[in-house]
């Protein structure tokens, strides 16, 4: 009997139900019935029985309510979807962007180093000496700007990700 309690509302209609039952089973042995016992018995297999559809019902909401979670889950999924689809192209972007930032610095800094080595070969007897130095200076000064700004780019990404 203590099974059906573990089923709630109706599984405590249904054992109410049994056990009117058997108190009805009961009283029709008697050789005698008695009348008002029988019918406070039928008014109380009533109640229980009442309970239990009462459980049922209950169950029945649950279950709906559930379906309509379900239902509303799965009308995101596309949704949810086309945000991941946008999401992963924006990262396409950027990635493409971060690719060339790195092959622009790489040039960059090829033409650097071998503006350092030049640098390194000459003579402070050469002609033409001070104004070849200067003019590396100004080469060297420039490819640091553009190495800035190719760092800069590679690291602006306000407009793309939100």
């Amino acid at each position: 009997m203590s099974e059906f309690l573990s089923y709630g509302a109706i599984g405590l209609g249904l054992a109410l139900a049994i056990l009117s039952y058997h108190l009805l089973s009961q009283e029709q042995k008697i050789e005698a019935p008695r009348g008002q016992i029988i019918k406070a018995i039928y008014v109380f297999m009533s109640f229980s029985l009442v309970i239990a559809a009462s459980g049922v019902a209950l169950e029945f909401g649950k279950a709906n309510l559930a379906a309509t979670s379900i239902r509303s889950q799965l009308d995101e999924i596309p949704r949810l979807q086309n945000e991941n689809s946008e999401l992963a192209e924006r990262n396409r972007f950027i990635e493409q962007k971060l690719v060339l930032s790195r092959k622009i610095l790489g040039q960059l800094l090829d033409l650097k180093e071998g503006k350092i080595a030049r640098l390194g070969k000459l003579k402070p007897d050469q002609p033409g000496y001070e104004q070849l130095l200067s003019q590396l200076q100004l080469d060297l000064n420039e490819l640091d700007e553009k190495m800035s700004q190719a760092l800069q780019s590679a690291g602006d990404t306000n407009g793309l990700v939100q």
